[in-house]
């Protein structure tokens, strides 16, 4: 439901079935259907491979593209949050973190890019926000 007002134009995904799983009951609970791009390099990676993998695969698969969902694993995918916003980042298993970057597009995002964290929710947060969707 906290995918509803800002949809993914393109899902990167882990490879891994628990990030699988996660990205699909998320998509599915927001009723959205995109693209959903499978990354070897989002598995047990660094930050610099998210920022070439997020580089490179959005402007191939997707160069207009203004939103993406990445699903990945900590703790890479909070240092990813926490370098692009230049602070300390804390995400738990579940939790979804916004960062509006002032780029035109992806081919521009590398390690110097800095962005405003617009929102972070807990994934407990996230389960009663589906809940509540669910029964209304």
């Amino acid at each position: 439901r906290a995918l509803r007002g800002m949809p993914p134009d393109l899902v990167l995904c882990s490879t891994a079935t628990r990030a699988d799983e996660t990205a699909q009951h998320a998509l599915a609970s927001a009723y959205l259907t995109p693209t959903v791009k499978r990354l070897g390099e989002l598995y047990e990676s660094d930050v610099a491979r998210h920022l070439e993998a997020v580089r490179y695969v959005a402007e191939s698969g997707c160069a207009s593209c203004e939103r993406l969902l990445i699903v990945g694993h900590n703790p890479t995918l909070q240092g990813f949050v926490s370098q692009l916003v230049s602070r300390p980042v804390t995400m738990r298993t579940g939790a979804l973190a916004v960062v509006a970057l002032s780029i035109q597009h992806w081919g521009e995002i590398d390690a110097s890019t800095r962005g405003v964290l617009v929102g972070l929710f807990d994934p407990e947060m996230l389960k009663k926000k589906a809940r509540a969707g669910l029964s209304s």
